[in-house]
């Protein structure tokens, strides 16, 4: 009996460490086609001919003319430094030598007048067409106007008046910039998540509202009069200044 109870053991060990191994081999094959299909910057059903390499370079082309701009912000700070003021903007990912001037003027009449390039502020990721990056234009003391245009510093205020902010110098511990709200309607997750950042310390909360419900909002402006969060008004992409040759 005791040897029959023996031989039983060692087969249902035999059995588990099988279903154990064919489970490791499972996620190694998973794991290994994942690196294959996702990591791997390899197209593997490429359309050939004449025709799709023209359309995919007119694409290209075309989109690498246009910079969209998302904001921009106006540090003014103590001598001898200059101000200036911050560009966000879109733009393909491919996007290179792309340079446009910035002017200013301030109630005196002064007028700075600069050519800024574009720099990434961070490689854009895989799957993203576009990406975002960043100018530097130096302006006049106390501005009271901005203006960027397409062109060198001799197109006199051509273009487009960028309205501009001033930044928020309040000392904070953490920040976080939540995404777009375009027809939210989830409001229950909204006030978890709310609590849930303010429990693991976070100071304030910059949310960029597009389309929203009514219940949800009245939620958002409780928690900003609490100073929280901050509401902006999301990106419209019909009111984008786009400028390129």
């Amino acid at each position: 009996m005791e040897g029959l109870l023996r031989i039983g053991h060692k087969s249902l060990k035999f059995v588990q460490n099988f279903v154990r191994s064919k489970a490791v081999l499972c996620f190694l094959v998973l794991l290994f086609a994942f690196y294959v299909f996702y990591c791997t910057p390899v197209v593997l059903f490429e359309p050939k001919g004449v025709g799709y390499t023209i359309i995919n370079s007119t694409l290209n082309t075309t989109q690498r003319k246009h910079l969209s701009l998302f904001g921009a912000i106006h540090v003014e700070l103590d001598k001898p430094k200059t101000p200036h003021v911050w560009l966000l903007l879109g733009a393909h990912r491919d996007t290179e030598n792309v340079t446009f001037a910035c002017y200013s003027t301030n109630r005196n009449g002064d007028v700075c007048k600069t050519v800024v390039g574009i720099s990434p502020i961070y490689p854009a990721p895989m799957q993203c067409l576009w990406n975002i990056y960043r100018a530097k234009c130096d302006v006049v003391d106390d501005m009271t106007e901005f203006r960027i245009a397409d062109g060198g510093v001799d197109a006199e205020f051509r273009g487009e008046k960028i309205p501009y902010r001033i930044p928020d110098k309040t000392h904070r511990h953490v920040v976080v910039c939540q995404s777009r709200f375009f027809m939210y309607d989830k409001w229950q997750i909204l006030f978890t998540i709310l609590e849930l950042y303010r429990f693991y310390g976070v100071d304030l909360i910059a949310v960029y509202v597009e389309s929203i419900i009514a219940e949800a909002y009245n939620i958002l402006k409780a928690y900003q009069e609490r100073g929280f969060i901050a509401i902006h008004s999301a990106v419209k992409y019909e009111n984008f200044v786009r400028f390129g040759a």
